[in-house]
């Protein structure tokens, strides 16, 4: 018994030693920094299973999500002044992705509010960020962390959205979540540098 729990506090506390594997020291506002840098070590917690003795796949992606939040917002807010900016800019992708029939954009800001997806769509355009696989893969990361945030069920949804999302989670893809997190910090990473 002794040495379970002196197992499950040595690895707590090399998690807390090791170094990030994600590089967020071009973030300039120290506080988002150490905010992404805890919820990385979060995120490999629940991967290692130290929270709850096994590891835990949509733990993983909340704070996987955390961490795509975090920076999606470092870019657009570095980037534009306001939020009134930001509205216009992506709506001025929407229109231009109406225009020429291209659906790289079809997410317009609704209201007031610049959601997550508008802020994801804009760092693609601006980017180049890979349409497919990248965006749908933050979907996927998104649709998880809804489902761990709110309590859902994954059993209970019988649309496709949903069995595609069950489908997914059933794989367990970490390696996936993990390289597709540090494709979006090293895009935004070199377009605040430019």
């Amino acid at each position: 018994m002794i040495s379970n729990i002196e197992r499950y506090l040595a690895i707590d506390y090399i998690i807390d030693e090791m170094a990030i594997q994600i590089d967020y020291s071009f973030v300039k506002d120290e506080v988002l920094r150490l905010k992404l840098e805890a919820d990385w070590r979060e995120m490999l917690r629940y991967r290692c299973g130290v929270r709850k003795h096994e590891p835990d796949f949509l733990e993983f992606c909340r704070y996987a999500n955390l961490q795509a939040e975090g920076i999606v917002n470092y870019y657009c807010y570095t980037k534009y002044l306001t939020e009134e900016e930001l509205r216009n800019k992506c709506n001025g992708y929407y229109e231009m992705a109406i225009d020429a029939k291209d659906p790289k954009f079809y997410c317009k800001v609704k209201g007031d509010i610049v959601t997550y997806s508008n802020k994801l769509n804009l760092i693609r355009v601006e980017t180049n960020l890979a349409y497919g696989v990248t965006y749908s893969l933050f979907q996927e990361i998104y649709q998880a962390r809804n489902v761990q945030s709110h309590r859902s069920l994954l059993s209970g949804d019988k649309d496709d959205k949903s069995e595609k999302l069950k489908i997914w989670v059933s794989k367990t893809p970490y390696e996936e979540v993990e390289k597709v997190l540090n494709t979006l910090v090293n895009t935004v990473k070199n377009a605040v540098f430019r």
